[in-house]
């Protein structure tokens, strides 16, 4: 058995993980013996007192669950009993408990009840997983019912001879291996400790072992060569916790059968090809699916209207790639017109014209997805150490000190300066393209609420799909979940989306490469006490204009100005730059100046969009905020990048004003309610000066709003930042420098005589980063990658 032991002194209590490969769900014997053999063993042990009441009368915890190819076994308990819970948890594994635990009919009666009461044939997202599995090839091992229930455990085995018991045992014999399996540690114990307290763990286990030339495990297609597409409306009742936003929005799902095989340790995995895809297909800038769906108001705005791609199962030879969209009600109305948008996305990668592309992902596009997802999963994310993730990912990246979880390197990406991984997820890449561009090869899944239903007979003319009540819809046989079949890949959608995209023949494109993505990401520098920044002192203009640094935090240094967020705790490259412009002027202003302000303020951001999107995946964020000494702009990003970041948002921010004259005078809709949000959450203004605001912003032009700004502008003079992170001193200086050169010609020539100058207190309130996605968890595909933000659930 292989074991990884990480002592981790700010842990605040134990916890340890047990994962076994070969003993999931596609194992053979009956369905649901692998789910129920998982409870077997958790009924297992001392006699009096079972392993589950004991830690939870330490305020402990465990849990079990079987994953398609795993199972994994995992507990929590204070430091103090640590070494009792690893002997108790031990005793689970050995052959008399469990063959006692197997023979006992009572113990199996109650476990197969516990394992019937786990469906909820209420819960959408079981009813499409059984959906799905009724819909594709009944050869195929994911068409079995995996989890079990009463008819596959107790009746059809009574009904044709089977001893549940004695099959269990032979399956426990079979599969659970100590070569399979992975124990995980966790704990603020040091490591020699922990080493002795689980030496003995593996003598617990079988010693059978396994048969000598394994063969490798062939899945069959996942859809049938009759040529027929497969595309539904599964009704829905209620939105559960995480998959639905709210009830006005549906769910459009595409599952593709991909065949990733897992035995070579260099080659490409799921999560390598799922990341790689999230970045092609999550992209939100100009050419983009996203650009598309949000401009025919198909798709919810933000986040959640981005496609998300992730693996339902990922197993050595079979993988379920997953497609996701959430929909608005005219979007489910147009869903047709949606599906063909997909399609038309994915052609839109291929190298050619004609209908069936050659698909050829450019090599250096695919290396800086890999420095996306090294930046994002591994360089900026927080990595708290958790148990389950790491005996998850040792079965398939292994434990070795060169690769896998026990190195110092990052297992679940390639770095992108590896030729030979670059090419591999290349191939891979032009492979899933060639299969998503069939849809003969697809099913598609959308949910449908009787709001929806009802909505779609005043927006579509030719749907298809059968009115209520649910009589006239198909059962699902073990969910009961209703559904219809819906052709969406109709010819009217087609025609519609062909006179779309001739339409907009610009909107669909391939991507391009991120000139703010650096090729290699450098690490932390530490400033040295010679360039402290009283090496360079406030400089004072000859017309009178104040421009200083006030501080410079290095990465070394744990009391930061700023709060950044969070990040592993070694030191990184990422930084931060805040930039204060000084003015009376925001503390002086009345109501109508401030409205004016704010409404400019929203423009702006509409302006600094595409930007901020095409650094998003950089690690760059901005923020554009009033304060009482005029006006902050903060920049978050690396120190290889938030330079060339800042200077270009400034310089569209001293030509926003020319650019707002020019256009037209009514602001849309949109951006007012935006900015009148923003007031109304506002906690320094009173309920009237609320009121008064709002009145005015519906009444502004765009006129209005430049002329505010422009005075701002003038009433400036000068301006003050900081930096922190990894960001030298003579290198703040400098940014400060370029950045009031580009300003010079919008600003005023005062003297700065009246102008309160701030000190780094009065300026470092929190930041509300633009885009949202400065969130490590918020850019396409961080669940794939982050252990943070992509826990298995359990």
């Amino acid at each position: 058995m292989r074991c990884v032991l990480v002592s981790d002194i700010a842990a605040s209590a134990s916890e340890a993980s047990l994962s076994i490969a070969d003993s999931g769900q596609f194992s053979d014997c009956f369905d649901g013996n692998a789910h129920l053999m998982e409870h077997i063993v958790l009924s297992s042990g001392y006699s009096d007192l079972d392993f589950d009441d004991w830690i939870s009368s330490y305020d402990g915890y465990s849990n079990g669950f079987t994953a398609f190819e795993k199972v994994c076994f995992h507990f929590g308990c204070p430091n103090e009993v640590l070494q009792e819970a690893l002997e108790r948890f031990a005793l689970l594994f050995t052959e008399k408990n469990v063959q006692d635990a197997c023979n006992d009919k009572t113990i199996l009666k109650r476990e197969i009840r516990r394992i019937n009461s786990e469906l909820d044939p209420k819960n959408d997202f079981a009813k499409e997983m059984y959906l799905v599995k009724s819909l594709i090839n009944q050869q195929h091992q994911y068409s079995r019912f995996s989890a079990g229930n009463i008819e596959t455990l107790e009746l059809w085995p009574e009904r044709n001879n089977v001893d549940v018991g004695t099959k269990l045992f032979e399956f426990f014999k079979k599969k659970y291996l100590p070569e399979k399996a992975v124990l995980v540690v966790i704990s603020p114990t040091d490591l020699k400790t922990l080493e002795t307290w689980v030496a003995p763990f593996a003598r617990t286990l079988s010693q059978t072992k396994p048969s000598s030339g394994e063969t490798k495990q062939i899945f069959p297609r996942l859809m049938l060569s009759n040529g027929k597409l497969s595309s539904v409306c599964m009704l829905r009742q209620n939105p559960i916790g995480g998959q639905y936003p709210s009830d006005s929005y549906e769910t459009l799902s595409i599952y593709f059968g991909l065949s990733l095989d897992y035995s070579d340790q260099n080659g490409v995995t799921g999560t390598q090809l799922g990341f790689a895809l999230s970045q092609m297909f999550g992209r939100r800038g100009p050419g983009s699916l996203y650009k598309l769906l949000q401009q025919r108001k198909w798709t919810p705005v933000g986040s959640k209207g981005v496609p998300s791609i992730s693996f339902p199962v990922d197993v050595s030879g079979f993988q379920l790639m997953k497609f996701q969209l959430f929909l608005t009600q005219h979007g489910f109305a147009s869903r047709s017109s949606v599906v063909a948008a997909v399609y038309d996305a994915i052609g839109s990668f291929g190298a050619s014209s004609v209908s069936t592309p050659n698909f050829e992902v450019n090599r250096k596009l695919v290396a800086q997805y890999l420095s996306i997802g090294q930046l994002y999963g591994w360089l900026l994310a927080p990595r708290p150490p958790d148990a389950v993730e790491l005996a998850f990912d040792a079965q398939v990246y292994g434990v070795s000190e060169q690769k896998g979880i026990g190195g110092n390197n990052w297992y679940r990406l390639p770095l992108p300066q590896n030729a030979v991984a670059v090419a591999s997820l290349q191939k891979s890449l032009a492979d899933a393209l060639r299969i998503m561009n069939d849809p003969f090869q697809s099913i598609a899944v959308v949910t449908a609420s009787s709001q929806s239903i009802a909505a779609m007979r005043t927006k579509s003319f030719d749907d298809n799909l059968p009115l209520l009540p649910l009589s006239k819809w198909n059962s699902e046989p073990v969910t009961g979940a209703k559904y219809a079949f819906d052709d969406m890949f109709r010819l009217s959608g087609r025609l519609q989306e062909w006179i779309l995209a001739r339409s907009m023949e610009d909107e669909l494109q391939p991507p391009s490469l991120n000139p703010l993505i650096p090729r290699f990401f450098r690490p932390a520098r530490i400033i040295k006490k010679t360039e402290k920044i009283y090496q360079y002192p406030s400089v004072l203009q000859n017309d009178g204009g104040y421009w200083a640094v006030l501080g410079v935090a290095s990465v070394t240094e744990r009391n930061f100005f700023f709060p950044l967020p969070l990040t592993a705790p070694e030191p990184n490259c990422r930084c931060g730059f805040v930039l204060q412009l000084l003015s009376k002027r925001p503390a002086r202003a009345k109501t109508l100046q401030a409205a004016h302000a704010e409404l400019w303020k929203a423009t702006l951001e509409i302006e600094l969009a595409d930007l901020a999107e095409l650094g998003s995946p950089a690690g760059l964020a901005y923020e554009i905020s009033f304060n009482r000494y005029g006006m902050r702009i903060c920049f978050l990003g690396l120190s290889q990048n938030i330079g060339v970041y800042a200077r270009r948002v400034v310089r569209k921010i001293v030509d926003h004003q020319t650019r707002l004259l020019d256009g037209p005078q009514k602001l849309p809709r949109s951006l007012v309610d935006t900015a009148i949000t923003s007031v109304k959450q506002s906690r320094q203004l009173s309920s009237r000066r609320k009121i008064e605001s709002i009145a005015i912003m519906r009444d502004t032009s765009a006129t209005e709003a430049a002329v505010e700004a422009i005075a701002f502008f003038k009433s400036c003079s000068g301006g003050v930042c900081f930096s922190q992170g990894d960001l030298l001193a003579q290198e703040t200086r400098g940014l400060l420098m370029d950045l009031r050169t580009i300003l010079e010609p919008v600003l005023g020539r005062g003297t700065g005589t009246g102008v309160a100058l701030p000190l780094i207190n009065d300026i470092q309130y929190r930041a509300n980063w633009v885009p949202r996605s400065a969130s490590i968890c918020s850019i396409a595909g961080a669940k794939l990658i982050s252990d943070a933000c992509g826990r298995i659930p359990r």
